[in-house]
C-alpha cells in the first residue's frame, strides 16, 4: 500500500521504537494478505485504543495486535498483551463495530509476533484466537 512521500519522511524521523513497530506491522500485513485474508483496516484509532489490523477470515472479523521485538530479547512479544492491553483492544474493536454499523458477525482477537534482527525479519508467529491459546500457533519464516 502506497502511503506517500510525507509518511515515509515522517517514519524516517520517528523514534526507533516507532519505526520498528511500523515495520513489524508492514510485515504482519503482508503475512495476512499472503494467507488470503482481506485487510479491512490498518491502525484504526479509537478514543482509548488502537487496532493494528482488522481482517476478515471467512465470516469472522479478526482484530489483530502486532508486537515486534528483537530476537535477543528474553520475553516473547505476545507477553506484552496483558489484561489492560486487551481491554483497550476490545474497546477499540467495539468502536470499530459501531463505526461500520454493528454487523452481526463473530469476532476474534489475534496476535502476530514479529521477530527481527537488525531490522531484518527473522520470524513471524500468527496466534489466532489469542485469548483461548488452545491451538498451536501458525509459524512462518522460521529461524
Amino acid at each position: 500500500m502506497f502511503r506517500g512521500f510525507l509518511y515515509y519522511r515522517y517514519l524516517n524521523r520517528a523514534p526507533y521504537h516507532i519505526r520498528v513497530g511500523r515495520l513489524g506491522e508492514i510485515w504482519a500485513c503482508k503475512l495476512i494478505r499472503e494467507m488470503g485474508l482481506p485487510v479491512l483496516a490498518q491502525n484504526y484509532l479509537a478514543p482509548h485504543g488502537e487496532i493494528d489490523l482488522v481482517a476478515r477470515d471467512g465470516e469472522v472479523l479478526c482484530f489483530i495486535e502486532v508486537k515486534t521485538r528483537s530476537v535477543d530479547q528474553l520475553l516473547r512479544p505476545a507477553q506484552a498483551v496483558d489484561f489492560d492491553k486487551m481491554k483497550h483492544i476490545k474497546y477499540a474493536a467495539n468502536h470499530y463495530l459501531k463505526h461500520i454499523g454493528n454487523p452481526v458477525t463473530p469476532i476474534r482477537y489475534d496476535v502476530i509476533e514479529v521477530f527481527h534482527e537488525n531490522l531484518k525479519l527473522k520470524k513471524i508467529v500468527y496466534r489466532p484466537n489469542f485469548q483461548k491459546e488452545k491451538e498451536t500457533p501458525l509459524s512462518f519464516y522460521g529461524l
